[in-house]
């Protein structure tokens, strides 16, 4: 009867998953102006998107079963390893602008 809210964990991770795509899509093929500031952009939806899963998680964890509870959490672990990754990606990008500035 429960199992909904493990659904809807899912849902909201597919669109986390689509942020992600995007983000790879920009990061291969935006021009080398607009780059950098639509990958900021595409972090911060991602990380809004991230964060509201993790407040949704938290105050309906009690009525999770607890192996649903187990996989959330699992999820939001590599989201948030994800969403990790990006930062370095982004200021590792950033770096290579000034390089190239500079030069």
């Amino acid at each position: 009867m429960q199992s909904g809210f493990f659904i809807i964990t899912l849902g909201v991770e597919l669109f986390i998953l689509v942020g992600y795509l995007f983000y790879l899509v920009f990061r291969k093929y935006a021009d080398k102006d607009d780059k950098e500031m639509m990958l900021q952009w595409m972090i911060r939806l991602i990380g809004a998107l991230t964060a509201g899963l993790i407040v949704s998680v938290a105050l309906v964890a009690t009525r999770m079963p607890a192996l649903d509870l187990l996989l959330s959490v699992i999820l939001l672990a590599l989201d948030l390893m994800a969403l990790t990754v990006l930062f370095l990606d982004k200021g590792k990008i950033a770096r290579e602008g000034l390089i190239v500035e500079e030069a």
